[in-house]
């Protein structure tokens, strides 16, 4: 194959991983004669992980390394990542190993066949606990039913971009991020694939419940205003309902004469109402917290040090 393709793997605290990531990745496209950089981003590893990584580099001038000043997230590293990749065609990836290096050849031969960008949704998931897989399965339909773009149950950032897709995701400037958003929001020509998923090899998943909850906001405030709308429609219900009650008591206080609400149904009334505004005030604080953050236009990430890339441009 011709092209020249660059490999992101963002990393953190992946000590355990990588020398046997760098084989398989090595093992799997050297036959192939690919041309090819891998471009790992130590996202602010506090393991080993830079050590081993700066020992890869000096075996393979094909490692190069992008070490970020501290932790910004996957979500940053991935696009610090693809800053600095140079390929006429780029494969994201992780450094879990749960993605196998041997289905890059996959979605090679879709982008051959005229695909700006391979999507890799794996066929189950293994090594997961029930709970799990229940969890993640609701946090998928929940999300497409609020946000205003598709995402492909079990989908992963184990994605092929070409250097169009590249360039646009590139043009996107916004300090919160999600990667698989932005890739189905540009809405060039894609394909998806299926893989096998591994268990991870080492290690432990850094997402958890709480994790979740948080990339799930971060994901309705950036692609959806419906939450906004609920808390219009949800003001209005309310008021319709209190406007019915003072109508219904009206009435009833003309035909039978005055009477006093119990205590219970006055609880209920206060409690529910106010349950309401606090959601509402919360849902409108999100979107409140994620205007002030933008409009700070801090640096997405800044960069420690640069391994075998000329470019020193350390903030974007």
């Amino acid at each position: 194959m011709g092209s020249f393709m660059s490999l992101v793997i963002p990393v953190y605290n992946e000590q355990d991983n990588l020398q046997y990531l760098y084989e398989r990745i090595v093992k799997t496209l050297d036959p192939r004669k690919s041309i090819f950089e891998i471009i790992f981003v130590n996202d602010g590893s506090t393991d080993g992980s830079l050590d081993i990584l700066k020992d890869l580099h000096g075996k393979d001038a094909r490692v190069k390394i992008v070490d970020l000043s501290r932790n910004f997230g996957h979500e940053i590293a991935t696009s610090a990542g693809l800053r600095y990749a140079k390929g006429d065609v780029v494969v994201v990836m992780e450094s879990d190993l749960q993605r196998p290096p041997e289905f890059i050849p996959v979605l090679l031969s879709k982008y051959e066949e005229g695909f700006d960008v391979v999507c890799a949704l794996r066929k189950q998931r293994r090594a997961e606990s029930f709970y799990k897989v229940v969890v993640s399965k609701l946090f998928y339909r929940l999300i497409n039913r609020i946000i205003e773009i598709r995402l492909p149950q079990d989908s992963t950032e184990f994605i092929l971009l070409n250097r169009k897709a590249v360039d646009a995701i590139l043009r996107f400037d916004e300090n919160i991020r999600f990667f698989r958003g932005i890739v189905s929001w540009i809405g060039f020509k894609s394909a998806v694939v299926y893989y096998e998923e591994d268990s991870r090899y080492k290690g432990r998943s850094k997402y958890d419940l709480s994790g979740l909850l948080k990339l799930a906001v971060d994901i309705i405030t950036g692609y959806s205003i419906k939450p906004l709308a609920f808390v219009t429609y949800t003001g209005f219900t309310v008021f319709l309902a209190s406007f019915v009650m003072i109508l219904y008591y009206f009435i009833k206080t003309i035909v039978s004469g005055i009477s006093f609400p119990g205590y219970a149904s006055l609880m209920i009334t206060i409690l529910m109402i106010g349950g309401v505004q606090l959601l509402s005030i919360g849902i409108i604080g999100q979107y409140i917290g994620r205007i002030y953050t933008e409009t700070q236009r801090r640096p997405l990430y800044l960069v420690n040090d640069l391994i075998g890339i000329n470019d020193k441009d350390n903030a974007r």
